[in-house]
């Protein structure tokens, strides 16, 4: 089984990737080959290059242009000229590889950038949670577009998840799950007994 660290890291490669939450099958589906070996993450990063989502946002980019998209997915800003300087050097130097790229992004971000994909990635997580099988692709890039490092940008993506302003949900979507999970849960127990 996936720890919850497992889980938060393969959220944010979605994140940074591909620019949206995750899926549930996609994000059960990695999150599991990483808890039993059969990935790293490492290799679902490579895999996330492969896809096809992937080329048609990133593919064909210059090394410039890459950097830049990278902090617009990863941290919903343009770069700063240092940060972009360094990440477009390691590139061309090939210190870092366009398919590691994000991933190494996130793993040297300083508080304040961490604060900002801690935040995105719990809202996706949020949101994969409750969209379940009714996941819609626009609503999951849309309900972390506008997260930043600010609890304020928590809280309203979090509302709109809650009451179904988010695409692909119906009002009160995350308490009727909660309530057939409990209803479920109830009924093994008393089985059980």
């Amino acid at each position: 089984m996936a720890t919850q660290t497992q889980i938060a890291a393969v959220q944010q490669l979605y994140i940074g990737y591909l620019g949206r939450a995750a899926d549930k099958a996609g994000l059960d589906f990695w999150t599991n080959a990483v808890a039993t070996g059969v990935s790293t993450l490492e290799s679902v990063a490579t895999g996330f290059t492969l896809s096809n989502e992937y080329k048609a946002a990133f593919g064909g980019l210059t090394n410039d242009a890459l950097v830049e998209k990278v902090y617009t997915s990863v941290l919903g800003r343009a770069s700063d000229t240092a940060g972009k300087a360094f990440w477009v050097d390691a590139l061309a130097k090939g210190t870092v590889t366009a398919d590691k790229l994000v991933a190494t992004f996130i793993g040297a971000l300083g508080a304040p950038d961490q604060t900002i994909i801690n935040n995105k990635t719990f809202v996706a997580q949020t949101y994969t949670d409750t969209a379940g099988a009714s996941y819609n692709t626009a609503a999951g890039t849309s309900v972390i577009a506008k997260v930043d490092g600010t609890a304020a940008s928590v809280s309203t993506a979090i509302s709109a998840i809650a009451n179904g302003t988010v695409g692909g949900l119906t009002p009160g979507a995350a308490l009727i799950a909660n309530v057939s999970a409990a209803t479920t849960a109830i009924t093994d127990l008393q089985k059980a007994s």
